[in-house]
């Protein structure tokens, strides 16, 4: 089952026997296609603020902090020090980012 796993994943049954072991986690790329394969999402925010939820949005996406920025048309220093926990949003970008997720 793992090398048919694997195959649909292009990756190799070692990794796929990595993952089930907790070795390793798969990359973040990888993640929309796993919810796919799925069916369902297998996690939950860990929270219901705005910072957990943007967390969330951008894990079940497969998103880097690069590629979360990009979506949200922000600078990807100003969304890694949000997610962070270093700086708060400004409430202007607060409703908007609660717009967005």
């Amino acid at each position: 089952m793992q090398k048919e796993v694997g195959k649909f994943f292009g990756i190799s049954e070692e990794t796929i026997y990595n993952w089930e072991s907790g070795r390793n986690q798969p990359d973040i790329k990888l993640i929309p296609k796993i919810i796919k394969f799925l069916g369902y999402v297998p996690f939950e925010p860990e929270g219901g603020d705005l910072i957990s939820r943007l967390k969330f949005y951008k894990l079940i996406n497969g998103l880097t902090v690069e590629g979360l920025a990009e979506r949200l048309s922000k600078h990807p220093d100003q969304v890694r020090a949000w997610l962070t926990g270093r700086r708060k949003p400004s409430r202007k970008n607060e409703k908007w980012i609660e717009g967005f997720t």
